[in-house]
């Protein structure tokens, strides 16, 4: 009975919360990465990816595991990639996001990860708490230790036209992960609205609106 209790209790609906355990803290476009390469482009390498669907002669690949080997980064997305064989006129610019996760809840038994909901694929991701990479410490602006970690995206990408593809913004949210013998948890961050990225909001940071001065 315990056994089956457990396995019940860990597929309910993950509780909601807002606080103040992880956030947001900056956001950057960085190389461009395109199917055909280029002088101004990394080349996706398909072979590398895993092939989630064939649509005549157009191919939906998924190439997280690509993109996390290349850039040694856990992706916060799944980085999906349509190509024309070698001629498919995709690319998209490499997003960088950084959170600030206070070490206290790093450190709490219960703590799985942190994740995110992101609109390119309206879904979410835990990037376990064993794959995290720390880039850094710091101090919040309430005093507490806090642990920097990377995290990859993509935003700014090609759309079949020069209006799409201007208007279209990258967004996401974070929250940190728990899950207890009882339950499971999603505290969001306190972050009025969700964060975004495109080709007209290619950088920001909330430095001087988080962190301790001089941090």
């Amino acid at each position: 009975m315990p056994t089956l209790f457990l396995v019940l209790a860990m597929t309910l609906a993950p509780i909601d919360q807002v606080s103040d355990d992880t956030a947001t803290l900056s956001a950057d476009l960085n190389e461009t990465i395109s199917v055909s390469g280029g002088s101004s482009s990394i080349q996706v390498r398909l072979e590398q990816c895993q092939v989630l669907s064939v649509d005549g002669p157009y191919t939906h690949y998924d190439c997280s595991r690509w993109v996390e080997s290349e850039w040694k980064t856990p992706v916060m997305m799944p980085f999906l990639v349509y190509a024309y064989g070698q001629q498919s006129e995709y690319w998209c610019r490499v997003a960088r996001i950084r959170t600030a996760t206070k070490l206290a809840v790093l450190a709490s038994p219960v703590f799985q990860g942190i994740g995110f909901w992101n609109n390119e694929a309206n879904a979410m991701r835990v990037v376990p708490k064993d794959r995290l990479h720390e880039a850094g410490r710091a101090t919040l602006k309430s005093g507490e230790p806090a642990a920097i970690h990377d995290f990859l995206g993509y935003a700014g990408c090609w759309r079949g036209d020069a209006s799409s593809s201007s208007q279209h913004v990258m967004r996401w949210k974070a929250f940190a992960a728990f899950a207890t013998g009882a339950a499971q948890y999603r505290n969001w961050e306190s972050a009025a609205g969700d964060h975004g990225l495109g080709m007209f909001a290619t950088a920001w940071n909330r430095n001087a609106e988080l962190l301790a001065p001089g941090r």
